[in-house]
């Protein structure tokens, strides 16, 4: 929202000039959001009043200090005596002062400008066709919309920059409040299914499930539903490895709670309605013919794989229970899920393997395409920076993968399959020596590490400042 963080607009803002059509719109909000007017049936809103230069710097500059401080009676003084001002722009991309006072949050300003203002003011959009409930929207107060609203019920389905609702700008912002006011407020059936689609995603992406699953229970299929980057909710489940709850409802002790002292147990509630949500939809994918739910799990991005890269196992948990053929997939380098967990030290997902029986020595076998290592030498291998750096250190960081590689080693594989699978590659840290030099490569590269950093200290703590 331009202008708004200027604290001297007398001196730095311009007045607004005349309103040109043709002239290209900007995006202001968080990459979306633009708006297309006016629904059928609607009085058609009053039109933006742009004053000369003059009447700019003496009226609107004072306006806008005005809404943007909150002070009423500076402004009721003016409005007072021109009330056409409620119409007028006050900055150069056409804000009117609710425009200003919705997006700093001003209520009791908002509150007393609605009474000098008609129900078409209301409905007066910005350059970037933006209506002042928009901007509501963004900032995320309850309050101003709910009195925008009842001044005129229209507001919520006045598309904004993007072509989007108030609502999609709410959930954008993740203003969780904001987005139950408005759902109900919004009338879903004039909605086209593109919309529909990027709503909901847009409400997963805030991680507000309650309202995700209302929405999805209301049209199951937005569950199989791709955005324009060709992705489903799922996707976006995928990567979200601490939304996911272990149990699909809470247990009686903390409902208890929760209805005695609301919120107690919100962060819980949300988990395990987000389970709930990734249940219900994974079961319509499921039902979809074998090639479908293939082309869904790999396109655009491999959904198994994103949620093995990124630990999420109560997901993986939810999707091989009820299809356990996942278990064998694998991606474009023949690595199974197992494969990536270990690869990233997932133990959560990784230790599901030792739960496979004689399944799991067959999974542990896959080779790398290209490499041709198998899982072991993936329990041997460095993780990612990322990864290794969970705890500091070299010593540390050293001795947290002596303790997984030994403790994984002997479950993997027997001892004759471990000798038998165990070649030595560029990439692997422990290669096939004797027993004593197991862990020369590691050691040596941490030994080299803490050397580096020891000289580093020493030298500083010997410079003479």
């Amino acid at each position: 929202m331009n202008n708004l963080e200027r604290s001297n607009p007398s001196q730095e803002i311009e007045g607004p000039g005349p309103v040109d059509s043709t002239e290209p719109i900007t995006t202001n909000i968080q990459e979306a959001v633009r708006v297309d007017i006016a629904l059928p049936n609607t009085p058609s809103p009053s039109q933006i009043f742009t004053p000369g230069r003059q009447e700019y710097l003496n009226l609107c500059v004072p306006l806008y200090q005005a809404a943007l401080k909150g002070k009423w009676k500076d402004a009721e003084v003016i409005i007072g005596k021109n009330n056409h001002m409620v119409r007028a722009a006050v900055t150069r991309n056409q804000e009117t002062t609710l425009h200003i006072a919705a997006a700093t949050k001003h209520k009791t300003f908002v509150k007393h400008l609605l009474t000098k203002m008609s129900k078409s003011d209301l409905a007066l959009k910005n350059k970037d066709d933006n209506t002042a409930i928009c901007f509501a929207a963004a900032s995320g107060t309850k309050k101003i919309a709910e009195m925008m609203v009842d001044k005129n019920e229209d507001l919520p389905m006045i598309r904004g920059n993007g072509k989007v609702t108030p609502l999609y700008m709410a959930a954008l912002f993740g203003h969780r409040e904001m987005v139950l006011y408005l759902y109900d407020k919004t009338d879903f059936g004039s909605l086209g299914a593109s919309e529909l689609v990027d709503l909901f995603h847009a409400i997963i992406g805030a991680d507000i499930y309650d309202v995700a699953l209302k929405m999805f229970e209301w049209k199951q299929s937005l569950a199989t539903s791709q955005n324009s980057s060709r992705e489903i909710a799922l996707h976006l489940m995928a990567r979200k490895p601490t939304a996911i709850g272990r149990e699909i409802q809470l247990n009686i002790f903390k409902r208890l709670a929760n209805s005695i002292f609301e919120g107690l147990y919100f962060e819980d509630k949300m988990m395990a309605l987000a389970h709930q949500l990734v249940e219900s939809m994974w079961k319509l994918v499921v039902k979809l013919p074998e090639p479908k739910v293939s082309e869904l799990l790999r396109t655009p991005t491999r959904l198994l794989f994103d949620a093995a890269s990124s630990g999420n196992v109560e997901f993986l948990v939810i999707l091989i229970r009820a299809y356990p053929d996942l278990l064998w997939k694998v991606d474009e380098r023949n690595q199974s899920l197992f494969h990536i967990a270990a690869l990233n030290r997932h133990e959560s997902i990784f230790n599901i393997i030792y739960e496979l029986g004689s399944i799991k020595d067959l999974i542990a076998a896959y080779k790398e395409v290209s490499t041709r290592n198998n899982m072991l030498h993936l329990v041997a291998s460095l993780p990612p920076p990322g990864r290794l750096q969970i705890v500091s250190g070299a010593a540390l960081q050293m001795q947290r993968e002596l303790l997984w590689f030994k403790k994984h080693e002997n479950h993997v594989f027997g001892e004759i399959e471990k000798l038998s699978f165990l070649t030595k590659t560029e990439n692997c840290v422990f290669a096939p020596k004797p027993k004593n030099h197991v862990f020369s490569k590691i050691a040596m590269m941490f030994s080299a590490n803490c050397k580096i950093k020891f000289l580093t200290k020493t030298a500083n703590s010997l410079f003479i400042r």
